[in-house]
């Protein structure tokens, strides 16, 4: 399977857990692997 980089995001989030009641989320960021440029970054301070 050949992956073409111009055609996808990668999506990271972190949380500081997995249970939804109790945990935050920390930063949602979207990443562009063709040009390794940050697209856009959301994070609480």
């Amino acid at each position: 399977m050949v992956v073409d980089p111009k055609k996808y995001l990668v999506l990271d989030v972190e949380t500081n857990g997995l249970n939804p009641a109790k945990d935050d989320l920390l930063s949602i960021s979207i990443y562009k692997p063709d040009d390794g440029e940050g697209v856009r970054s959301v994070s609480d301070p």
